[in-house]
């Protein structure tokens, strides 16, 4: 990096060399042109040189100073529009970047935000200002974050994202993670934070529906089969494998119609697709082949689940309806 002070330094340099070398040569040069042109040396004579020597050294001296100057302050205006060129780049890839961008202080109060950063709670730009950074958490967790504040700016750990609520103008409360990272003066001093905030609400939502449809798959009383949309078997769940013996490695991968008992004549299930293809469910009373060669009346219900507008994949539930197709046996036989 350069010092700030180096093209002074350069002009300085170059107009003390011009000097030494003008003071050096500029008395054996006057010398040599009274001698060659066989002047006679008189005061006067001598004077008039000395005055056209200092005229020569003014202009010449001028012109130099003149062309340094010209050539550091090109330099510099050039500098100048490439670093406001970078800083409105900067200022523009801030402005429409999707992540709050915030900086601040060492007193934990928030000196600068883009855009996105009040927009994600619901705020105008501008309205954040001055506030302290955990002035938009919950009011029962500003204590703990206080101190944990007051933990990084003494101790100075090494950086560590952090995850948490914040509160929007509206009152609602979102996720927000944190990215963040030290500034610091010259003297390598703790002089505030620079933080990059990330909305993972709908992520976070979307990870516990996740949690929770697996939660329902793995505990549900009915048989629950996933198939592609090539019908081919992608998941079953316990129920399932409870109810036909049926183990999931036993079973993924394989075509759908491959649990159709023998008995059943191959255009039913074929009518099922169909069905599902044309409407996007299908439900009625049939059977499915369990692993020891038996078949299992139930109720089946198939939904085909969309994405972007074209089949993905089918769901299907299968009650068991055993217990309503056998009688129970009469009172006294075992």
């Amino acid at each position: 990096m350069r010092e700030p002070y180096s093209p002074a330094l350069r002009i300085t340099l170059a107009y003390l060399l011009f000097a030494a070398l003008w003071i050096g040569l500029s008395d054996w040069a006057a010398l040599y042109f009274i001698s060659w042109f066989e002047l006679e040396p008189s005061t006067t004579a001598l004077t008039e040189l000395q005055t056209l020597k200092g005229w020569l050294f003014v202009a010449v001296t001028s012109l130099l100073l003149y062309t340094l100057l010209r050539v550091t302050f090109t330099r510099l205006a050039r500098a100048n529009a490439r670093h406001r060129q970078a800083e409105r780049r900067l200022a523009s890839l801030l402005h429409h970047l999707p992540h709050g961008v915030e900086e601040v202080d060492r007193e934990g109060t928030i000196v600068y935000t883009n855009p996105a950063r009040a927009r994600i709670l619901g705020y105008t730009p501008g309205e954040m200002a001055g506030w302290k950074i955990w002035d938009s958490m919950p009011a029962e967790q500003r204590a703990h974050f206080q101190a944990y504040f007051h933990h990084l700016i003494t101790e100075t750990p090494e950086p560590v994202p952090w995850e948490g609520p914040m509160v929007c103008k509206d009152g609602s409360v979102r996720t927000l993670r944190v990215d963040w990272t030290y500034l610091r003066d010259e003297a390598e001093r703790v002089n505030g934070f620079s933080v990059v905030l990330t909305d993972v609400t709908a992520q976070r939502q979307a990870e516990a529906a996740v949690r929770e449809a697996a939660t329902v798959f793995a505990s549900a009383a009915e048989g629950i089969v996933i198939a592609d949309r090539e019908w081919r078997i992608r998941r079953v769940n316990r129920a399932f494998e409870a109810l036909t013996g049926l183990t999931a490695a036993e079973v993924t991968g394989s075509d759908f119609h491959q649990l159709r008992p023998p008995q059943l004549p191959a255009q039913s299930y074929g009518q099922i697709v169909a069905t599902v293809r044309r409407t996007g469910r299908w439900q009625g009373e049939t059977a499915i082949r369990c692993k020891d060669g038996a078949t299992l009346p139930g109720w089946l219900s198939i939904t085909a689940v969309q994405h972007n507008g074209e089949e993905a994949y089918h769901v299907a539930l299968f009650s068991d309806l055993r217990a309503v197709k056998e009688p129970p046996a009469p009172a006294g036989v075992a």
